[in-house]
């Protein structure tokens, strides 16, 4: 009695149905060793930054956040919304020409000056606008074995959240890098056929 009651309630809620396309015919073993993807197949293209200095990249993720709901003795989950989670990158530094500087320059130059160094003629303050613009376009690449681009992530209002200088130690010989946060709205996957090498969409 207490589950066709439970039954009943849950066909009045009812729920959209979302219509998935199929991806074909399973790939053979053969295939899969071939053409699998790697993970050293990427390009991360970022303006003033070179891509051959980014050594590590995370790819978008997001999660659904969902509410918890009580019918008779049972407990039911419903989405609510979508998150997108923040990415992170590691940049390689070289005595060339100074990544950090880089990075302050995109700080300062939209929204932050030394506290013995502000401007009354040029006061900044700090904005989403300023920061977005200030990082650019943000594109993820995983590219084919013949440098062909195979799909792009492309984050929608980026912005450097956070940057953090290795540190230094007598007793290592690593190399120096540069991690940086980046938040975003949202990430959009395009398939490589619709992208150029210069990580625009055609």
């Amino acid at each position: 009695m207490v589950q066709s009651i439970a039954a009943k309630m849950l066909n009045q809620i009812g729920a959209p149905t979302c219509k998935v396309e199929p991806l074909g015919a399973s790939p053979s073993w053969d295939r899969v060793v071939v053409d699998a993807q790697q993970s050293y197949r990427f390009l991360l293209r970022l303006e003033d930054i070179d891509v051959a200095l980014i050594s590590e990249v995370a790819r978008p993720s997001y999660t659904i956040s969902t509410s918890e709901h009580r019918l008779l003795n049972w407990h039911f989950h419903f989405p609510e919304s979508i998150k997108w989670q923040e990415i992170s990158f590691t940049v390689r530094e070289l005595y060339s020409a100074s990544t950090a500087n880089t990075f302050m320059q995109k700080l300062r130059g939209c929204a932050y000056d030394y506290p013995d160094q502000v401007s009354s003629v040029n006061i900044k303050d700090l904005s989403k606008y300023g920061l977005v613009n200030s990082l650019g376009k943000v594109a993820i690449q995983m590219l084919k074995p013949d440098g062909e681009v195979h799909e792009q992530w492309f984050l929608h209002g980026a912005f450097i959240k956070g940057v953090k200088f290795s540190d230094l130690n007598y007793n290592s010989d690593d190399l120096t890098n540069i991690k940086v946060t980046v938040s975003y709205d949202w990430a959009e996957l395009e398939l490589g056929t619709n992208v150029n090498n210069s990580g625009v969409s055609e």
